[in-house]
């Protein structure tokens, strides 16, 4: 039976790792080979982009908010930007839970027959968030930006990149909005 060259550039594009953990910003460019019966190579680009959320709160306050939202949320600051109001991780390494909640509940990693694993692997996370002025009504716009990798722990592997689920950026709007009250 032959593989068609499409069923395999899609399997080989899920397994594709992209070897260190990239800091925040970095989106990178992977090349995969692909051996058959003629070689190819495939360019695959990350198309993580941030999240955007809206807060009726002047910037000045948001900002002022975040590290507070931050350490709610479990996630220390390691890195801090007064200029462009931008704080954040960008080195994060967990395995199994970030503040007591599962890591598969916030981003995907695949899964295995024992479970997602998120919840198994060495998993690296860079997250940023930036308050902006909304040149229209002069509130804030919060960008925040989450990436993840994971490789697994008993293996030698690469870092592997998981996707986001949305739910910790929420929960940092949602504890930026509870500093501010």
């Amino acid at each position: 039976m032959r593989v068609r060259p499409v069923f395999l550039l899609i399997a080989v594009s899920a397994c594709a790792s992209s070897g260190a953990p990239q800091k925040e910003g970095a989106a990178t460019d992977q090349t995969v080979r692909i051996m058959g019966a003629g070689n190819t190579n495939v360019t695959l680009t990350s198309n993580a982009g941030a999240q955007v959320s809206r807060i009726e709160a002047a910037p000045d306050r948001v900002w002022l908010a975040l590290p507070g939202a931050y350490a709610k949320v479990g996630i220390p600051i390691s890195d801090v930007d007064t200029v462009r109001q931008r704080i954040g991780n960008s080195g994060l390494k967990l395995r199994r839970q970030l503040n007591g909640t599962s890591l598969s509940r916030f981003m995907e990693c695949g899964s295995t027959q024992i479970g997602d694993n998120a919840d198994s692997y060495d998993v690296f996370i860079t997250i940023s968030s930036t308050v902006k002025k909304d040149p229209v009504s002069g509130l804030s716009a919060l960008e925040t930006l989450f990436e993840s990798q994971a490789k697994p722990v008993s293996f030698s592997r690469e870092y592997a990149r998981c996707s986001t689920k949305g739910l910790l950026e929420q929960r940092i709007v949602e504890a930026v909005k509870e500093q501010l009250h």
